[in-house]
């Protein structure tokens, strides 16, 4: 999540250097002053909750996966005794 965001953050950034470079109008200049803080501040906000939220799913896939683990191994166990009452199932009928 960090290598993502901070190439979203670079991204954004060359992004603007660029449509500066072509020169947009008067109007357009100063809707993107008015703009250009409020429109950062909010990608900051959108890249630390991203990151936050990243942090959160990492946290809570490390608190289930002993769990998943104990699972899975329950569930071989049920497979196995399964497959060895159908083959004992099939011996009787056979005798």
């Amino acid at each position: 999540m960090y290598t993502i965001s901070s190439h979203l953050m670079v991204a954004t950034v060359h992004a603007a250097r660029q449509v500066s470079d072509i020169g947009p109008s008067a109007t357009a200049q100063s809707v993107a002053a008015a703009a250009n803080g409020l429109t950062a501040a909010i990608m900051v906000l959108v890249i630390g909750v991203l990151a936050a939220m990243a942090r959160v799913v990492r946290g809570i896939v490390n608190l289930f996966s002993p769990f998943l683990q104990v699972a899975s191994a329950v569930t071989s166990v049920m497979i196995i005794m399964v497959l060895t009452v159908v083959v004992a199932a099939a011996l009787a009928v056979q005798h």
